[in-house]
């Protein structure tokens, strides 16, 4: 019998497993993960291969090592880094390739690599005073669950879509989806006024395949990050657990967070290649789509229809709660507590109940905006470590802090 099980080996996943084995001292045989890919961050790594994605968002003290600034100074110690710019100087932002190195030297340390199970998990239920555990490869048991799914699920796409036949319209975090797929020559229009949508724009404009649009709703929102950092001190953490309230966290998180911006250093990029007419930057939105001799015309409301052969949406990932059909059933099943958003109600020290931990997603009730990010990852590994610790009382401070309990409603 296991003594941890985690299900989802992305981002936070791994970064638990490696606190669970380098901090908390626990024997990695008694640690195991269980994630459909064979590697780490699998399903991270598409999407950045997806979108063209050069830096980070985060900063380099947000990493999956033990220390804040273990992937800076793991990199330090490597000279071969020193010629491929491994950081954005502000905020040492890491390339991709130094932190997906520093993610696999973090596996390789914890042996992480050997805990690994390929799977999914499809039913988690109370058995004898542990976890059983039904998986596409078995059954497992286990003492402690963390569910660490990320919303790689649940791709935001528009009605008009599903007007355009498959081959012309496609979504930038589908697992089939292949920058190098876009046709020589063919007028591309990428759809979202994000991060994604910028990424993915400026990386088909350099691969000289033909002219690319990038239609947005909005202006470009400039934010170096897709929430306030005060969000990760003290100050406004305090005021966010004050309020046992869900629906009003619910209410706060979705103020705080920057969505649809970009960072000023590609919003820069952007305007340069708007300049050089490289990407035509357009507000507008589509509120019709079809296909009309031979190419897809976008219906923007007024004047000519926009014609172009393919469209590519960055249009984010739905707000719903992640995990599908496993986390309806543990809420059906056992009535755990949840939120008027669906999102589950939990402690400080982010246990659903005993023995069930969450992370990620499925933790941002009680860890706020940067929940999903790395921030939120190296946030909840704090809070399980305090509690494992026996510190059930936890401090008022923005990383492992106490608070009223929330209500369900």
């Amino acid at each position: 019998m296991l003594d941890w099980l985690i299900i989802g080996g992305g981002v936070h996943g791994t970064h638990l497993a490696a606190v669970l084995v380098g901090r908390v001292g626990i024997d990695p045989g008694g640690l195991a993960i269980i994630d459909p890919h064979r590697r780490s961050l699998a399903a991270w790594d598409r999407r950045a291969q997806a979108v063209g994605m050069e830096y980070l968002r985060s900063p380099g003290v947000h990493n999956l090592g033990l220390g804040p600034m273990d992937l800076i100074t793991w990199a330090d110690a490597r000279p071969g880094w020193a010629s491929s710019e491994p950081f954005m100087a502000r905020y040492l932002r890491p390339s991709v390739p130094v932190f997906r190195a520093h993610a696999d030297a973090v596996c390789s340390q914890h042996g992480l690599g050997l805990r690994r199970i390929v799977g999914t998990a499809e039913r988690i239920r109370p058995w004898r005073r542990r976890w059983r555990i039904e998986t596409t490869t078995g059954r497992l048991d286990a003492r402690n669950v963390i569910l660490a799914l990320g919303a790689t699920g649940h791709t935001s796409r528009p009605d008009w879509a599903a007007r355009l036949p498959p081959e012309r319209v496609s979504h930038v975090f589908d697992e089939e989806f292949l920058r190098e797929d876009a046709p020589t020559g063919a007028h591309l229009v990428v759809v979202g006024g994000g991060i994604s949508a910028a990424q993915v724009a400026l990386s088909l404009a350099g691969s000289d395949r033909g002219p690319v649009t990038l239609l947005m709703r909005h202006r470009v929102r400039r934010h170096m990050f897709d929430s306030d950092p005060t969000w990760l001190g003290p100050v406004r953490m305090a005021e966010f657990l004050s309020d046992p309230d869900p629906a009003s966290r619910r209410r706060t998180i979705a103020a705080s967070r920057h969505r649809g911006s970009i960072p000023p250093e590609l919003a820069d990029r952007l305007a340069t290649q708007a300049r050089r007419g490289r990407v035509l930057v357009r507000r507008a939105e589509v509120e019709d789509a079809r296909v009309r001799g031979g190419a897809v015309a976008l219906d923007l409301g007024s004047g000519d229809p926009l014609v172009c052969d393919r469209v590519v949406l960055a249009t984010g990932v739905d707000p719903a709660r992640p995990g599908g059909e496993l986390v309806d059933r543990l809420v059906r099943e056992l009535g755990l507590p949840v939120a008027p958003c669906g999102y589950p109600v939990v402690d400080p020290a982010l246990r659903w109940c005993r023995g069930l931990h969450v992370t990620g997603p499925l933790a941002e009730l009680e860890l706020g905006p940067v929940a999903r990010n790395i921030a939120g990852a190296r946030r909840a590994a704090d809070r399980l470590v305090l509690a494992l610790s026996g510190s059930e009382r936890l401090s008022s401070d923005g990383r492992m802090a106490g608070a009223p309990a929330l209500s369900a409603r």
